[in-house]
């Protein structure tokens, strides 16, 4: 079928035409018959084609690569290098500890070792 070409009144008929039908809460082919009726001459899914292009042709913003916003699908950030200088006193407290706890062991087992020698 070759390709039909409408002048910018006929265009503008067929367009308010399918429009109406649909925010009238009609199908795609109650909207085609409509089209038809204001001179469409194409199929079902060129109309479709046609009021879909429109709404892209108006939207300013286009497509944006990444997520969508809100999107619970998300790549965990790796923790900022300046919460690593906290992690180094953690570590320095733990060692502390630690040491101090093996001291204060050896120290009670030497204690009861002379305890029990006395005795």
């Amino acid at each position: 079928m070759p390709r039909v070409f409408y002048d910018a009144a006929t265009k503008d008929a067929i367009i308010k035409a399918s429009l109406d039908a649909r925010s009238a809460k009609q199908t795609w082919g109650e909207a085609h018959s409509a089209a038809k009726a204001a001179g469409y001459q194409g199929s079902l899914q060129g109309i479709i084609k046609l009021i879909r292009s429109l709404s892209k042709q108006k939207s300013k913003t286009g497509r944006k690569p990444g997520r969508p916003a809100g999107s619970k699908n998300i790549v965990k950030k790796a923790p900022k290098a300046a919460a690593a200088a906290p992690a180094a006193s953690d570590i320095a407290s733990l060692v502390n500890s630690l040491v101090k706890s093996r001291i204060n062991e050896a120290l009670d087992n030497a204690i009861a070792v002379l305890q029990n020698a006395k005795s």
